[in-house]
């Protein structure tokens, strides 16, 4: 099982409880000046966690287990343990806590919680069922099952995400996702600029085709630095108005301004030379690509920008 360490507020925003949950347990306790107790829930036979079972003596060794893991993790993020002689007052601040205050700051939400595929569906709408699952905070495209699609839409926003991919691989993040009736070669379909996903060493592409390439567009700059397969990187993208900018490990590598005489001359010799009005639409869904390679994704985060300042 794969561990998470959780927290949660009581009133006025103080910290009060904390615990850990995996695929079948959760522990917890709860801090309040009239309830200082532990719970455990079997969340496999009591899935709307009603039943508290930390006193029965068939989950001892579960609940030791568990004690372990939060004990570990509390002190891996230096959270430092809550003194019940004064829950009712304001707790320090945690290493976790100032790291989500931070990204709040930032304007950051997370696209993916590390935990479930929420916020997913599949292109017509339903939930994800196949193909891509959860792993250890990773979200991975495991079989085929087709692409998946941010249920909310965007237009200008910073999109930071991290990914490594399956040796010989090719995936990618499309972004303002539209529906066209007249598409590639006329036939109808969802179409979006594309931060294209690659092996570079073991596919050698065109470089319009490469990692961090607006795909068939623009191509990344030469001096790129990608990671070797099987190590994360770390990419953003931009899209700010008629500006969208691709960024790899730190650096940006690809830019285009759409509407542009060099934007109408790259369309023109692209695969979406056909496309009517091809992705001038203001805003749209994410969509991450199948494929067919094994994927990973982790700590996909969005900042939405607003007219007129970051």
């Amino acid at each position: 099982f794969y561990y998470h360490f959780y927290e949660f507020p009581g009133p006025n925003s103080v910290r009060r409880h904390y615990g850990v949950v995996n695929d079948r347990y959760k522990l917890f306790h709860f801090y309040e000046p009239e309830l200082n107790e532990w719970r455990l829930i079997d969340r496999e036979r009591d899935p709307n966690e009603l039943k508290d079972v930390y006193a029965d003596r068939s989950y001892a060794d579960v609940r030791s287990e568990l004690h372990a893991e939060l004990e570990r993790l509390r002190l891996e993020l230096k959270v430092p343990p809550v003194d019940p002689n004064h829950a009712g007052g304001e707790q320090p601040a945690t290493t976790q806590a100032l790291r989500n205050r931070k990204r709040a700051d930032e304007g950051f939400v997370a696209l993916f919680d590390g935990r479930s595929l929420d916020g997913w569906t599949t292109q017509n709408g339903q939930s994800v069922t196949q193909g891509w699952i959860v792993d250890r905070g990773m979200l991975v495209r495991d079989e085929k099952g087709g692409p998946i699609y941010s249920e909310e839409e965007f237009g200008d926003f910073e999109l930071r995400f991290e990914w490594k991919i399956a040796e010989g691989g090719n995936s990618g993040v499309k972004y303002r996702m539209k529906y066209y009736e007249e598409g590639v070669r006329g036939k109808p379909g969802w179409l979006g600029c594309e931060y294209q996903i690659y092996d570079d060493v073991a596919k050698n592409p065109q470089p319009r085709y490469s990692t961090a390439a607006i795909y068939d567009l623009f191509e990344p700059n030469a001096e790129k630095r990608l990671n070797p397969v099987g190590e994360f990187n770390s990419s953003r993208i931009v899209a700010q108005g008629n500006r969208i900018e691709h960024w790899l490990n730190g650096e940006k590598v690809a830019a285009a301004e759409i509407g542009s005489d060099a934007w109408n001359e790259r369309v023109a010799r692209s695969k979406f030379s056909s496309v009517d009005g091809f992705f001038e639409n203001p805003s749209g869904r994410i969509e991450l690509q199948d494929h067919g390679s094994k994927v990973w994704f982790r700590k996909i985060e969005l900042r939405k920008i607003v007219a007129g300042g970051q």
